[in-house]
């Protein structure tokens, strides 16, 4: 019967630092998701500023100025055509010699 019941008693002093650490280990995962969500609206945040800005740079331009920025704009694309890979990755491919 004594034995019983200390087995019984270890068995319960066993289990409960095991639900604690599984407590401790969701409670991290919670707070990495809010982290990384947190994160996430941020990034948001500033990219939403930053083409603000660049709207308000734009409407601040007078005529000429405009009708230059969208020629080179045209023009950088055009240049641009077929180079979506930066210089660097092009020549350290695989293969490429």
């Amino acid at each position: 019967m004594k034995q019983g019941i200390s087995i019984l008693v270890i068995a319960l002093l066993i289990a409960l630092p095991s639900s604690a650490q599984k407590e401790r280990k969701s409670s991290q995962r919670k707070q990495q998701k809010e982290a990384v969500n947190k994160e996430a609206g941020h990034r948001e945040e500033i990219s939403a500023s930053y083409s603000d800005g660049v709207d308000r740079h734009r409407k601040i331009q007078d005529k000429s100025t405009k009708k230059r920025m969208k020629q080179q704009n045209k023009a950088r694309k055009r240049q641009a055509k077929g180079r979506e890979v930066p210089f660097y990755q092009r020549w350290f491919r695989k293969g490429h010699f």
